[in-house]
């Protein structure tokens, strides 16, 4: 009896961490275009991991709302990390009333996240600049180059974005295409967990690289 119950809690304790997520919500005009690791057009809702996440989010607003006659104004792409687990997690963003707002959101890159306590998420905000026309754009690609100087600049501080601080600092990626094809795919999936891990991690990871 006893051998049953601990074999039915520990099943439990597995589905329930097996099945542990978060949920992001998404206010209007705000889509999700990437997801760790792929390419997505989500608006609304979504499911995250627990752990670390990395999103690029783009804002599109009506300076004045629907019933005004203003063209619609579009944010850069950002890029969005985190880590959660288990959380309800709201998007938020200012109102757009003017079309110099965007501008201002642009500069300031003002996407916050908090949980549904209304706790405020840690969160790294980073332009995704890109050279050329912006249409058609392979956010996948983008991305790729993006972790990758990440991963070369790794000794760079890190720009938190937290309630009451705005960085001033935008990390910059190219799209090029002879750029991203001289990457392996392990040589990718490396650049990629690198950018998951904590400091710790990261520091043991270069000692070993070191001593190799």
């Amino acid at each position: 009896m006893k051998l049953k119950l601990a074999v039915f809690l520990t099943s439990a304790m597995l589905m329930s961490t097996a099945f542990a997520e978060n949920r992001l919500n998404l206010p209007e005009g705000v889509t999700v275009v990437y997801q760790n690791g792929k390419e997505v057009k989500t608006v609304g809702s979504m499911r995250l991991p627990d752990g670390h996440n990395q999103l690029v989010m783009k804002y599109w607003a009506i300076p004045g709302g629907p019933q005004s006659n203003n063209d619609i104004v579009e944010s850069d792409a950002l890029v969005v990390e985190f880590k959660a687990a288990n959380q309800s997690i709201d998007v938020l963003v200012p109102k757009i009333r003017r079309s110099r707002d965007m501008e201002r959101f642009n500069n300031k890159q003002d996407i916050r996240l908090q949980t549904s306590s209304g706790a405020a998420l840690d969160t790294k905000v980073t332009a995704l600049k890109t050279d050329g026309l912006l249409i058609g754009r392979d956010y996948a690609q983008e991305m790729r180059a993006f972790n990758r100087d990440s991963f070369n600049n790794s000794g760079a501080t890190p720009v938190v974005h937290n309630y009451g601080q705005n960085p001033s600092s935008i990390r910059t990626a190219s799209g090029s295409q002879s750029q991203a094809s001289v990457t392996s795919m392990p040589e990718s999936m490396l650049m990629y967990w690198y950018q998951q891990a904590d400091d710790d991690a990261r520091a043991r990871f270069k000692a070993w690289i070191n001593s190799q």
